[in-house]
């Protein structure tokens, strides 16, 4: 099994869990907590590892330079779209009573804002196999869909009662851990395009154990965040085949293609 495919499954997973950055506190106050940064070498060795990719797969410097400065644009063209200069207080003074105010402030902004992230992700497709890139792009067409579905009725995803997400993420690492291990040979490295019944029941099976750490961490819905991403990767690979994702029937699937 491809290992990017792991991680993209892990990721979407995280990006679930990454709704628990709002943390409940009581029923009418959240707060935010931000992850923690990767450390600078962690940082330097996947840049480095990357141009090397860019280099083997074009065979210039200047798809990785391309893709560099497509990147560093980024801030900038976010900034335009979001009101970066009060994004940070509204989201301080964020609860039940003023997500009615600040989520529809907001949600159009970022979703115009999602937009700056066409040219980047299309530069570094550039450096990756046919596989992986498919597998980016489809994560990429998904990212607007998980953010309706956050922004679906003023965040109310973030503000169900009982909800604890703050334990979510303190226990997502350990389940992470133990949802890989569903794999039944991790050194196996295998194109998603040539995935047969076996490696899509190991995929389904990680999607099953996610839920179940969800439900057990009592984060309600955390799952349909995750079933976003899960269906982008499931209809975009021979999984199709052998599996019907979680709320869908066959022909209601969305194909993404290299571009």
């Amino acid at each position: 099994m491809n290992s990017l495919t792991t991680v993209f499954l892990l990721l979407a997973g995280l990006i679930a869990t990454c709704t628990a950055r709002i943390l409940v506190v009581d029923n009418s106050y959240v707060r935010v907590s931000y992850p923690s940064s990767s450390s600078s070498e962690e940082s330097m060795d996947f840049v480095h590892d990357l141009e090397i990719g860019c280099y083997k797969k074009t065979g210039s410097d200047q798809a990785f330079e391309d893709m560099a400065a497509s990147f560093a644009a980024f801030p900038l063209c976010f900034s335009m779209h979001v009101d970066m200069d009060n994004f940070a207080n509204d989201l301080d003074r964020l609860n039940a009573s003023t997500r009615h105010e600040i989520f529809p402030k907001y949600c159009p902004q970022v979703r115009n804002a999602l937009s700056c992230f066409d040219l980047p992700l299309k530069q570094l497709s550039k450096c990756l196999n046919d596989d992986d890139a498919l597998i980016l792009l489809a994560t990429h067409n998904a990212v607007h869909e998980a953010l309706h579905l956050i922004c679906e009725n003023d965040g109310e995803i973030l503000f169900l009662e009982g909800a604890t997400y703050n334990v979510c993420m303190e226990n997502y690492s350990d389940y992470t851990v133990e949802c890989s291990n569903v794999i039944s040979d991790p050194e196996l490295t295998m194109g998603i395009s040539k995935y047969g019944e076996a490696q899509c029941i190991e995929l389904s099976q990680i999607r099953d154990c996610m839920q179940n750490k969800f439900n057990e961490c009592n984060g309600p819905r955390l799952i349909d965040v995750f079933d976003v991403f899960w269906r982008a990767l499931l209809n975009n690979s021979p999984c199709r085949n052998f599996i019907i994702g979680p709320n869908e029937v066959e022909d209601d699937r969305t194909h993404y293609e290299i571009v």
